[in-house]
């Protein structure tokens, strides 16, 4: 008897073990944590590309790709900035698009994670003709419809010999990237539109996307016969059959 008793208490005291265990590896996966998400290293020169930063990776269970600019914009070397010119004439987000005068790139969610985007950092520029602002637009559906995100103004002021800030407004709204999710970002200017008139941004500092992530929880059921716990597809702990404990 006093055996059996001794056996029960052991197989008991492990599994208050291994729910406790299981409560804080939880707690730990779906805490949120407020950090830079991502970079970029802005280039000089004639880059065609800014890689992801490899001073400001993105965060476990985020991707990103490079930033790339559109055919019609122009790029103008620089030692100092990321230049180009041709922007917009006008403040026709379509036209914008429709004639490839952007910055873009895209951010992934993991299946198993979610990103909550608050901030977009570090935007220094020089322009050489007052412009109007820069706008950040993001898409879920490859450009069907987009939601403008990002407002730089102050572009009024030529910054020719220092690089100007203006006032900047990222995600009033804080934007979700949801698991197994991809948002698109563009980048525009309007104004700036000739071949002389150019709108650059600083390369002494990467962008940087803020925010927070979560998720990470795994669905373990256990199989009712040997006491082996799996894990399913979404969710949280839901183990909760007692025959093999």
């Amino acid at each position: 008897i006093n055996e059996t008793h001794n056996l029960a208490s052991y197989r008991k005291g492990n599994l208050i073990i291994l729910l406790a265990t299981a409560a804080v590896v939880l707690l730990s996966a779906k805490s949120l944590r407020a950090a830079n998400l991502v970079g970029w290293d802005i280039p000089t020169s004639t880059a065609t590309t800014a890689a992801v930063s490899s001073s400001n990776p993105a965060v476990s269970g985020i991707s990103a790709s490079s930033i790339s600019y559109g055919s019609g914009i122009g790029i103008n070397s620089s030692s100092s900035m990321w230049r180009f010119t041709n922007w917009s004439s006008g403040t026709n987000v379509a036209t914008s698009f429709s004639n490839n005068k952007f910055l873009s790139w895209s951010v992934s969610a993991g299946a198993r994670a979610t990103a909550t985007l608050t901030n977009f950092a570090n935007i220094q520029f020089k322009n050489s003709t007052p412009a109007t602002n820069i706008q950040l637009y993001a898409s879920t559906n490859n450009w069907t419809s987009y939601t403008l995100v990002g407002t730089v103004s102050g572009l009024s002021t030529q910054y020719t010999n220092s690089f100007g800030t203006g006032t900047q407004s990222f995600f009033g709204t804080n934007w979700t990237v949801d698991a197994g999710t991809t948002t698109q970002f563009r980048l525009l200017v309007n104004g700036a539109n000739s071949a002389s008139s150019y709108v650059g941004f600083d390369s002494s500092l990467d962008w940087l996307l803020q925010g927070t992530t979560a998720g990470g929880a795994y669905n373990l059921s256990n199989n009712g016969t040997s006491g082996t716990w799996q894990d399913g597809a979404t969710g949280l702990f839901t183990g909760t059959d007692r025959k093999s404990t």
